[in-house]
């Protein structure tokens, strides 16, 4: 059993204060990390999150001896390596009210139906779509824990009022459904 506490830090490159995009990380059940991150800036910003004291992430010691980028499948080094994923929810995705505007905000019949195409479409808008994102795997030669530690880094796009909740996990390990 590994013991576990991790931390996150956020780095808003907008230069504005960065009092609006927040970040909270928690870890799941089944050991993966999650961390929500939220942009109430004024405009979209790139936000670079480190999530600190990840080691219990790696499932075996070729992943740490990795290193380097990996994309949110395999790293291409047998299992190893920590693979992130990023679903996110804004004005382009996971959106069925841009998608119901642009299409003409349909009524409802007189019985109180929506056309079952219109549904459709709408639950197809409203999905939330894992995709990978690029991680940097890091040794970490700080005092953020006793013992050996591992940093994880990811830079991603978050337009204004914008959520992206970002998944980490070792490589091999299935997605999460």
């Amino acid at each position: 059993m590994h013991s576990f506490s991790q931390s996150v830090l956020i780095k808003n490159s907008t230069g504005q204060g960065g009092a609006g995009v927040v970040a909270y990380a928690s870890k799941a059940h089944d050991g993966s990390v999650h961390v929500l991150v939220a942009n109430h800036e004024v405009g979209p910003c790139n936000v670079t999150i480190r999530v600190l004291n990840t080691l219990p992430l790696l499932l075996r010691e070729d992943a740490l001896s990795s290193g380097g980028i990996h994309s949110g499948g395999n790293s291409g080094r047998g299992n190893g390596g920590i693979g992130a994923t990023v679903a996110r929810i804004d004005d382009h995705h996971a959106n069925a009210y841009t998608a119901w505007l642009a299409m003409g905000s349909p009524k409802a019949d007189t019985n109180g139906t929506l056309d079952p195409k219109v549904v459709a479409a709408l639950h197809k808008a409203a999905a939330l779509i894992e995709e990978p994102v690029a991680v940097r795997v890091e040794e970490s030669g700080g005092g953020e824990a006793v013992g050996p530690a591992v940093v994880v880094t990811a830079t991603l796009e978050v337009p204004h009022h914008g959520i992206a909740p970002v998944r980490l996990a070792p490589a091999a390990w299935p997605k999460a459904g």
